[in-house]
Parts: structure tokens; sequence; C-alpha cells
């Protein structure tokens, strides 16, 4: 048995204590704290509630991609983690760019494992580039998720809302595998 009532109460009046007998209003029971909302504004709120639900959920999906979905470079695409992430701000320091360079005029490039299991040379213009790359899909990822939100806040039906639209107004940007 689910009563959307107590979602909503638990989320918007986090002080008022019950439960639900059944699936309706009228089948909830208050245990204390603060007084029960009426159901008119419990209804009023349902709908508002449900968007917030599959906002998380369209923000989660975009987190995902960001994280397991890579950066492409004309080497392969390089993982996206925030392990990753952290390695690539690591060889970006002064130091470890002069290093990288200083490899790469001796023709032993420093190597780096891409998301197909293949090993490239990191050098500091591909190094640019990958982190160039790495603004860009961030920034489309966060853009198509604002775009859904809209679209999500303009749907009467956010239960069934289609966040992985791939329209051209709506399209997620492709990620490793994809």
């Amino acid at each position: 048995m689910y009563n959307p009532y107590i979602d909503v109460i638990g989320y918007f009046y986090p002080n008022v204590s019950c439960h639900a007998s059944g699936e309706t209003y009228n089948d909830i029971v208050w245990d204390g704290g603060d007084t029960l909302p009426d159901e008119a504004t419990l209804t009023s709120l349902l709908l508002e509630y449900k968007r917030l639900i599959k906002w998380e959920e369209i923000k989660k999906y975009r987190d995902d991609r960001l994280e397991h979905g890579g950066y492409p470079t004309p080497s392969g695409w390089f993982h996206s983690d925030a392990l990753a992430r952290d390695n690539y701000e690591d060889a970006n320091k002064p130091s470890t760019r002069a290093y990288l360079a200083y490899l790469e005029q001796q023709a032993t490039p420093k190597m780096w494992k891409t998301m197909s299991g293949s090993w490239g040379a990191l050098t500091v213009s591909l190094l640019d580039t990958l982190l160039a790359n790495k603004v860009t899909q961030k920034n489309a990822h966060f853009y198509s998720a604002e775009v859904l939100k809209v679209g999500l806040w303009l749907s009467n039906d956010p239960d069934n809302y289609d966040y992985f639209q791939n329209t051209e107004k709506t399209k997620w940007p492709i990620i490793y595998g994809e």
C-alpha cells in the first residue's frame, strides 16, 4: 500500500509525524509533531514533489554520465572519474607539464591508458585538448539537464517524464560507448 501524501508530508513538513493505513488522505494517521496539513494543501504540493523527485533522477543521470562517460580526444576517450580528473589536474601543474614536454622531446612520452584499454602518449598538446574537452562535456551535460528541467516543470505527468529524450533540443552529449 502506497500513500503519496506521506512522501509529500515527509518532504515539505518534516516536523509532522504520521503514518498511513491506506492510500488516501483520510487514511493518514497523525502521530504527533506539527499539525497535519489539509488535503487541498497536500494535493497542491503533490505535483511539485513529483517534479522535484524526477529532477533529482535527472541530475543523478547527468552526474553518472559525467563520471563514467569519458572525454574524447584524437587519441581516444580518456576516463572521467574523480581519480582520473585529479590525475589530469596534477599533470597540468607547471612542473609536470615541463616534465611531459621533456619526455616528449626525448621521444619517450608518458603513456596513459584510454577507456578502450589502449595506451596513448600524454603530450602537453593532448593534455590541453583533454582538459578543454572536460569542460565542454561538463557544460554540455549541465545544459542538457537544464533544458530537460524546463520540460519537466511544464509536464503535468512527471512520473512518466522521459529524460532519456534524444531530440535535437534535449540531446545528451555523446559519451564513450555511444
